[in-house]
């Protein structure tokens, strides 16, 4: 084999293992939990306000207040806990929860 075939399958090697090992930690860790946390902010027409967050994204997590805001309504819930499925997310780019409850939703 070339130098330059092995360098061609080094590239493509690391380009594709990079991308599933960021989703790894992220849906896997706290810190990636924080990581996604800290981005939610505004998304398009709706704005997200957490609290406290705690867990992994798939391990299961658990969150003091989440307030879901749109022109059109105002969504608060409190001492929510889940658990994201991975497989949705990665091949079908779906957000499932396999169990969802909150204390009070408002």
């Amino acid at each position: 084999m070339s130098l330059r075939r092995k360098i061609l399958l080094t590239l493509m090697a690391i380009l594709l293992l990079v991308p599933g090992t960021v989703m790894y930690v992220i849906v896997t860790t706290e810190a990636g939990l924080q990581f996604v946390v800290k981005r939610l902010g505004k998304l398009g027409p709706v704005t997200l306000t957490p609290g406290t967050t705690q867990g992994t994204l798939v391990g299961g997590f658990s969150i003091d207040s989440l307030r879901i805001q749109h022109r059109l309504s105002d969504v608060q819930i409190d001492h929510a806990s889940g658990k994201l499925e991975l497989l949705p997310l990665l091949l079908l780019q779906r957000i499932t929860l396999s169990d969802l409850r909150a204390q009070h939703v408002d």
